[in-house]
């Protein structure tokens, strides 16, 4: 694994020594956007630059609007994040474009020629130097939330580059997650599933986690809006009913992050180390943008 605290990515055409100025020639201070990817310690790292930042003098403005420097602070541990960041740099230079859908490109192959397995239906998270299956635990492991928002990642990717066989592959990971993760005796997404129906090396296997069901709630909607079958609909609504029944806590708010099997809390932790501010407000942002595209009659637009 490796871990990838900062990217400082400054616009194509740096800015030049003098600073920009106003209409009425008040000098203005340099502007800076972040983004971040990646747990609760990247968002305490990223409110640590844009204090300092500031005391430098610039001025801190919203991602996407118009600035000199984009900090993008992700935490690259899988191919899967890597392939976001990439993704998300491609729109902060569109000069760039190009060599960021290179490195998109590369990331998805590494996916599709070394874990994607359509002959076991499934994405496997550890695999042998050239892909090959490995026959213990680790080897055997499936972890349907993973599978689900990679899935959901090849399909903006798809999306942006019309690729349908691409797509193709991001629908069949989404299918054989629905149906690997799913808990049919009591709702809701184990966290991990041994492939040959083996006990998992996991002892919280069988817990249902919030980003799981955050994930599968943007993969569903996203694969329902493009392609129109009313199974990703069903499933949307189905793993809604769940997760806003079971996570969400009616009387202070926020979701709890871990349920036992059975869907009872296990704690009533909400914040911590791994519970962040990342995958559920995503999720909400996310699924908002895909409901408005298609109230409004509209094809679906990357998330990324």
């Amino acid at each position: 694994m490796k871990r990838c605290n900062i990217k400082l990515h400054p616009r194509s055409e740096p800015p030049s020594s003098v600073a920009p100025v106003s209409r009425e020639g008040a000098a203005l201070p340099w502007r800076v956007s972040f983004y971040t990817l990646g747990c609760r310690v990247n968002a305490y790292e990223t409110q640590a630059m844009e204090e300092r930042f500031r005391a430098a003098g610039f001025a801190v403005v919203p991602f996407g609007a118009p600035c000199d420097v984009c900090v993008v602070n992700t935490c690259a541990v899988t191919a899967e994040s890597e392939r976001k960041s990439a993704q998300l740099l491609r729109r902060c230079d569109p000069a760039k474009a190009d060599y960021y859908t290179k490195v998109t490109n590369e990331m998805v192959d590494a996916i599709i020629d070394y874990h994607y397995k359509p002959e076991r239906k499934c994405v496997l998270e550890c695999v042998g130097p050239n892909g090959e299956f490995i026959d213990n635990p680790a080897g055997r492991c499936v972890n349907p939330g993973h599978s689900m928002e990679n899935s959901w990642f090849l399909m903006n990717e798809a999306i942006y580059s019309g690729n349908k066989a691409l797509l193709e592959k991001a629908l069949n990971i989404l299918d054989w997650s629905l149906e690997l993760g799913w808990d049919k005796q009591y709702g809701g997404f184990i966290y991990f599933t041994d492939i040959d129906g083996r006990p998992c090396e996991q002892l919280e296997w069988d817990m249902k986690l919030w980003w799981v069901h955050n994930e599968a709630l943007i993969a569903t909607l996203l694969a329902y809006g493009l392609t129109g079958e009313k199974k990703y609909f069903d499933m949307f609504e189905k793993v809604h009913a769940y997760a806003f029944g079971h996570f969400a806590d009616k009387e202070y708010g926020e979701w709890y992050g871990y349920l036992h099997k059975d869907g009872t809390v296990s704690h009533t932790q909400k914040g911590s180390m791994w519970k962040g501010p990342f995958h559920h407000p995503r999720c909400l942002m996310n699924c908002d943008r895909i409901l408005s595209l298609l109230a409004d009659g509209k094809p679906m637009e990357t998330l990324l």
